[in-house]
């Protein structure tokens, strides 16, 4: 009888305690970040490194609750072997807090971190390696330097993939299908220097090889031709016509 109670009030106790303990309890862990930034490489599934972006404040008294003032920055960070599944829950419990209202606390608790906080990306240089420590826990005071991370604008976006279409401008042209028409003024044609211009689409009348030359008028044995390069004068041909309209002699 007596164990049972003994078992009891061990059980009752443990409940006190985990239930006295909130989810976001500040725990004095090396590490604080408000991430606006959390890109797992090569990808989620498969990560093994990982690049915060975002703030960032530091535990500075060894099993303390002290911490320092928060700065923007990158971290790096590379898993240890073996360890792959533990890194990607804890780099995606860290990517949860984007947005949030918590810090997100990580590494091991109560010791001070020698990893480096880098200005831009460019420099983020070899990975620290990733402290396991006791998982990733939130806070929302942390030594007062939760509010002031918060208040930190911090990391842009991850770049776009090499691969990635840029984006098109609402003024652009579509462009053109493969299969489209395409319309090509027609030249104008213009055979003789002293012509006047033609189109190249008005139609032109075929011209036979040999043109047939007039034929020529006759009256009473007499014909008067038309013109031509041995065309008669005016005079000339009334004289012609006189004479062949007198009446012969017989």
């Amino acid at each position: 009888m007596r164990h049972a109670q003994r078992i009891a009030l061990v059980l009752v106790t443990l409940g006190l305690v985990m239930v006295s303990r909130p989810a976001a309890a500040s725990d004095p862990s090396s590490i604080y970040t408000v991430p606006s930034v959390v890109e797992l490489l090569p990808d989620d599934a498969t990560g093994t490194k990982v690049v915060i972006g975002g703030s960032f404040f530091f535990l500075t008294t060894p099993m303390g609750f002290t911490y320092g003032e928060p700065r923007c920055g990158y971290m790096s960070f590379q898993c240890p072997p073996g360890k792959e599944m533990m890194c990607r829950l804890q780099w995606l419990d860290i990517r949860k807090a984007i947005g949030g209202t918590f810090c997100a606390g990580f590494g091991t608790l109560g010791m001070i971190s020698t990893a480096m906080v880098h200005d831009d990306r460019a420099s983020l240089g070899t990975p620290d390696a990733w402290d396991l420590g006791m998982g990733v826990g939130l806070g929302s005071y942390v030594d007062g330097k939760c509010m002031k991370a918060r208040a930190l604008v911090c990391a842009a976006p991850p770049p776009l993939p090499p691969d990635a279409a840029p984006p098109v401008s609402p003024d652009a042209a579509p462009p053109l299908s493969p299969d489209a028409a395409v319309v090509i003024d027609a030249p104008v044609v213009q055979p003789d220097a002293g012509s006047p211009p033609v189109s190249a689409d008005a139609t032109v009348a075929p011209v036979a090889g040999d043109a047939a030359a007039p034929p020529l008028a006759k009256s009473d044995g007499c014909a008067v031709g038309g013109g031509g390069p041995g065309a008669w004068s005016l005079g000339t041909a009334l004289l012609l016509l006189a004479l062949c309209r007198r009446p012969r002699r017989r």
